[in-house]
């Protein structure tokens, strides 16, 4: 499975099964920080012997958010302190269950997968120091009510989930509180991201890259707010292709177009149930 070494004591996975998943080991001076477990247990496993090789222990364990592609393989890691956000626990406790056992159906190698639940949370924000190293848990909402990201000062280095993704997706969720987050992140000194997949932004990429998502939230809201005033179907507004909002269908496997497919049709929905949604009033361009 490809890894990439990021910093002097962070190392990325990227899964070959989903999507370029990523999860990320911190070696401390005390044991290992991981965040994220990666979507099936083969990958997961491969994570946690490196997490522990020359007899490390793994002291915490960070979920960034409650998706099964970023927490099946929890169970993996009894001995750490399983943080997450209170809001997590929840979906682990509830909905994620059904959600396991009908991706269970499609890949059987997701049967035996057990659900962990977090043993530490928090309803906002919060600092894991460990052996040495100091990583600051960002409540960072859009992509889902939520997700959070760990942001290890000693590197500089922010291990965002899916707050931070090659294209952003915010279906089910809010695009308002994704804009207020790519906001928070564009002012913070930040070398390198670790998006939850796809390949990470390294030094000298990073403003440009959270620019860029910006820009596509404005532009999609804009495009689909114009069309449905217009009074074009679903179908005629969901026929733009990515690339005409700055994104690629060459990330994440091609993933990229049905994200894009489904903030349109989310955006798309609100705007014709005539709920004035938050995303009408995003920050126009220069504001903050």
């Amino acid at each position: 499975m490809p890894k990439e070494r990021v910093g002097e004591r962070v190392f990325v996975f990227f899964s070959e099964s989903y999507a370029s998943t990523t999860a990320t080991v911190i070696f401390t001076a005390d044991g290992t920080i991981v965040v994220d477990t990666l979507p099936f247990p083969n990958e997961a496993r491969e994570l946690a012997a490196f997490a522990r090789r020359g007899g490390r222990r793994v002291a915490y364990l960070i979920n960034t958010h409650s998706h099964l592609d970023h927490v099946a393989a929890n169970y993996l890691f009894p001995e750490a302190e399983l943080v997450a956000h209170a809001r997590t626990r929840e979906a682990l406790a509830g909905p994620m269950r059904q959600a396991l056992a009908q991706a269970a159906a499609t890949f059987p190698e997701l049967r035996d997968v057990e659900l962990r639940l977090p043993t530490i949370t928090l309803r906002n924000e919060g600092t894991i120091r460990h052996g040495g190293i100091t990583v600051h848990l960002l409540h960072l909402p859009g992509h889902t009510y939520d997700a959070i990201g760990a942001y290890v000062e000693e590197e500089r280095t922010l291990i965002a989930g899916d707050a931070v993704l090659p294209l952003p997706h915010f279906a089910g969720a809010d695009p308002d509180s994704l804009m207020r987050t790519l906001l928070r992140l564009r002012s913070l000194s930040i070398h390198t991201i670790v998006q939850g997949h796809g390949d990470v932004i390294l030094k000298g990429e990073v403003k440009e890259a959270i620019e860029a998502r910006i820009n596509y939230l404005r532009q999609v809201r804009k495009y689909v707010a114009s069309a449905v005033a217009q009074g074009a179907s679903l179908e005629e507004v969901q026929s733009s292709g990515v690339e005409a909002f700055g994104g690629s269908r060459l990330d994440l496997d091609g993933l990229t177009q049905q994200l894009h497919e489904a903030n349109i049709a989310y955006l798309y929905d609100l705007y014709t149930r005539k709920e004035q949604p938050s995303a009408l009033r995003l920050p126009a361009e220069g504001q903050q």
